[in-house]
């Protein structure tokens, strides 16, 4: 299949003022293109950093770095889907220009790499490693509520800003959808 380098989203998703409406529109993309036999590689790289992105804030958000390390990275490392992962999600972040979460997430690669051998046995014995200062690490990753605010300002200026993004009127979606992902 050829590679698909235009995103189209509902324009009323695009526009909602829901942050994770805007957010989510490429994953609702994604899904589309995935279920007409694409793989995430066929697509545009920002549909991946978005995703991982998403993944790692709603992972580490809900469950801390510790079980981010375990319910994600541990599952993949020594795999070429590690790399992918690490990799999208810093670039996701750097292409929200300077977001404190960034840094943060590099700090916590580096721990994940200093315990990984620990990580990676705690998630074969079912039996997640627990970093010290998990609670810490997670409010050096978001702060607070007026932080998270912020960071999803910051990926709703970044989606609003992707000149691959093609808008298309709710009505007319599915049949423009279909078109692009049949050529």
């Amino acid at each position: 299949m050829p590679s698909i380098t235009t995103i189209l989203v509902p324009r009323e998703d695009i526009e909602s003022d829901d942050a994770w409406v805007v957010v989510d529109s490429l994953s609702v993309f994604a899904k589309a293109a995935v279920k007409a036999g694409y793989s995430l590689d066929d697509l545009p790289e920002e549909i991946r950093w978005n995703s991982e992105v998403t993944n790692a804030l709603t992972q580490i958000n809900r469950n801390g770095p510790s079980l981010y390390f375990y319910n994600v990275l541990a599952e993949h490392d020594g795999l070429e889907r590690w790399k992918k992962i690490v990799d999208a999600t810093r670039a996701g972040l750097a292409a929200l220009g300077n977001v404190p979460q960034a840094s943060a997430y590099d700090d916590l690669i580096s721990i994940y790499e200093n315990n990984r051998a620990s990580i990676v046995n705690g998630r074969r014995a079912d039996t997640p490693f627990k970093l010290a200062k998990d609670f810490d690490l997670l409010c050096h990753f978001m702060p607070s509520g007026k932080a998270e605010d912020e960071f999803m300002g910051e990926r709703v200026r970044w989606v609003r800003s992707l000149s691959i993004i093609r808008p298309i009127a709710r009505t007319s979606y599915d049949q423009e959808l279909a078109i692009l992902l049949s050529a």
